[in-house]
């Protein structure tokens, strides 16, 4: 599932363009076995808001090393390292 921080106000190709980004680097996260996997599901996954009350889970998730974050380089729509998109294992 990749979850959108709801809070920060991205267009629909903002938001799109870190999902992207989120699907690239959870794929370079798993291991080969995993990401097999999902290459032969056709890379099925979600995409979902995150209230704010989710989107703390989510970042605890991401210090614990059991999510994986997008941080934003600051260059159009968010404040440079503002977390976007965090995706977690299905």
């Amino acid at each position: 599932v990749l979850w959108i921080d709801a809070a920060l106000d991205m267009t629909v190709g903002k938001a799109a363009a870190q999902v992207g980004h989120a699907a690239m680097l959870f794929a370079g996260a798993l291991d080969a076995e995993h990401a097999g996997a999902w290459a032969e599901s056709g890379f099925v996954c979600a995409v979902r808001d995150a209230d704010p009350v989710r989107w703390r889970h989510l970042t605890k998730r991401v210090a614990d090393g059991t999510a994986v974050a997008v941080r934003d380089a600051g260059f159009t729509e968010v404040a440079p390292g503002s977390v976007t998109v965090i995706a977690v294992p299905g």
